[in-house]
């Protein structure tokens, strides 16, 4: 899990998208969907995927790309081939760390979890994204989700 984060951080993010409101007023909640009352990123690791989250128009998700969720949104990812995510949950107490592989017939899972320690940084960052998603700033949003990736692999290594 580690060498996975460290990698991403250092790899270019090549789009932050949000995930704030549901894509049409009228669509429930689908029953497969994942919804948590806190706050994730969802990261493309390798190949793509559709999200059924997202606006039809705009619901591909591909290599590199970061979705951020805010808390009580869902997501419904589509594996439409191949590929890997990570997601990370930035829950109260805890951070949780989720690797997921769609090989074309089976989806793997490894998870993490690590108690968030320390100076707050990591919340006031996920305020930043929260006022970005109601203003789109591309460059800004890029650099907080970098500095969030980091702080999560403080985190994860420990002091």
């Amino acid at each position: 899990m580690r060498i996975c984060l460290k990698f991403y951080i250092a790899w270019s993010i090549s789009r932050i998208r949000c995930r704030s409101d549901s894509p049409e007023p009228d669509v429930s909640v689908p029953e497969l969907a994942y919804k948590v009352p806190f706050p994730r990123l969802e990261i493309v690791l390798d190949g793509e995927l559709k999200e059924r989250g997202l606006p039809l128009s705009d619901s591909q998700l591909t290599l590199s790309q970061v979705l951020y969720v805010q808390a009580g949104k869902w997501t419904l990812p589509e594996w439409t081939g191949p590929a890997s995510t990570l997601s990370i949950l930035f829950g109260r107490q805890k951070l949780g760390f989720c690797i997921q592989r769609w090989d074309g017939k089976q989806l793997h899972t490894e998870k993490q979890n690590v108690a968030r320690l320390g100076p707050r940084v990591g919340s006031y960052l996920l305020l930043a994204l929260n006022e970005i998603c109601l203003q789109p700033d591309p460059v800004t949003a890029r650099l907080v989700v970098s500095a969030l990736l980091n702080h999560c692999l403080e985190q994860l290594v420990g002091p």
